[in-house]
């Protein structure tokens, strides 16, 4: 599917697949999580644009931007010369699930933007427990996990790929109440020719194991990389999503910033499209109790 909107950005590293849906007021740059593309933000952007300007992208590794990792930090590294590309002055950076951690990481870095939103994507531990839990995992047994759930890498024919779209596998049940319609988007953008009359399913296992590799850099996946965040976050966690159990230690980073919030919403780890309306709400009322914005339609 694709929509007036979409194009390929140039920028400094790359090609981006990204979709404008122009909009008023602040502008927010929309990054989804881990498997997704930017369909996964249809939902949600339908309930907005009238109040904000919005931007999808494909990340590195998934849809229809064709960049891949060769380490672990690119993906979030991408967001300053996206949004130079872009032509954007500071937007609000609004992740999913991996989009939360990458928005979160590039504003740790010193990176431009006004605020951040991350959506059931956290890293509620202290790096050590990081490191000493990522060394003792079966990383046969967790790539099969992600197999079975998301077919990460998977050379489809043209006739399975249909099937694929026609029953819409779902055995973490992240699309349920979802429009049967929105799911077949997402899944069908996060196949490519693979260049011998089949299809690709993005992200690859490569490209997952890339990003899940120990990045080298000071910016941590772990509760420390929230001490260097200057900027106004919004933490909404999901009821029933992946995070529920760590609500205490979430709700201390966001009480040792004065320009934090944490907000609960009803439903599991994929709210952007299960729970578009209400996140909406929340969103946009943290954005309009932001200082002004300049708006960049």
């Amino acid at each position: 599917m694709t929509s007036p909107g979409d194009s390929v950005v140039g920028t400094r590293v790359g090609g981006f697949a990204v979709r404008d849906h122009g909009g008023s007021g602040p502008t927010a740059l929309l990054l989804h999580g881990s498997g997704h593309n930017l369909e996964a933000w249809e939902p949600f952007v339908a309930r907005v644009r009238d109040r904000l300007r919005l931007v999808a992208v494909d990340l590195r590794g998934h849809g229809r931007t064709m960049l891949e990792s060769s380490d672990a930090e690119q993906y979030w590294r991408d967001i300053g010369p996206l949004v130079a590309g872009l032509g954007l002055r500071r937007p609000v950076l609004v992740g999913h699930s991996l989009g939360g951690y990458a928005a979160t990481a590039f504003a740790a870095s010193g990176g431009a933007c006004a605020a951040v939103v991350a959506v059931d994507g956290f890293v509620p531990d202290p790096r050590e427990r990081v490191e000493q839990e990522t060394a003792l995992r079966d990383q046969a047994e967790w790539e099969r996990s992600l197999w079975e759930a998301f077919r990460y890498g998977w050379r489809a024919s043209e006739a399975e790929l249909a099937e694929h779209l026609r029953s819409r596998p779902d055995p973490l049940g992240l699309y349920q109440g979802v429009d049967p319609a929105a799911v077949t988007a997402l899944l069908r953008r996060s196949f490519v020719p693979d260049g011998a009359g089949g299809w690709l399913r993005r992200p690859t296992m490569d490209e997952i194991r890339r990003l899940s590799r120990a990045p080298e850099g000071e910016i941590y996946p772990s509760v420390e990389v929230y001490d260097r965040v200057t900027v106004p976050m919004l933490l909404v966690m999901a009821s029933q999503g992946f995070y529920w159990t760590r609500y205490e230690q979430m709700a201390r980073v966001a009480a040792a910033g004065g320009n934090r919030r944490l907000v609960t919403v009803e439903g599991g780890h994929n709210l952007v499209m299960q729970q578009p309306e209400r996140l909406a709400e929340v969103v946009v009322d943290f954005v309009s109790s932001l200082p002004a914005l300049v708006s960049e339609d």
